[in-house]
């Protein structure tokens, strides 16, 4: 048996870096999940679809054929609100930028 992922599909509201347009939709694949009534646990994965946020950044592999996982499953998900950046709850990790302003002007 291969590994069990969980896909979420995510509409795409901002590029800040990459291929994508604003309005498609991008699945991202996440380790872990439930298959033949069997769940599967990664410590470290959030998923995606249980954050309660408005707005995500999403740090993303792009593998080129449409499939996108998140560069780390730690590191690759954060909380935006009001264009403030912080770090999953229990993440264990402080982000090294604190707005997506900051974001934008790292990749320019």
């Amino acid at each position: 048996m291969g590994v069990v992922t969980t896909v979420t599909t995510i509409k795409v509201t901002e590029v800040i870096s990459g291929d994508v347009e604003v309005g498609d939709s991008v699945e991202v694949s996440q380790v872990g999940g439930t298959i033949d009534g069997v769940t599967y646990i990664e410590d470290s994965t959030t998923f995606i679809e249980e954050v309660d946020s408005p707005e995500l950044l999403l740090l993303l592999n792009d593998f080129g054929d449409g499939d996108y996982d998140l560069v780390n499953p730690v590191e690759g998900v954060y909380e935006v609100s009001d264009g403030e950046v912080e770090a999953l709850p229990g993440s264990g990790v402080q982000p090294e930028v604190s707005s997506l302003e900051e974001v934008r002007e790292l990749t320019e």
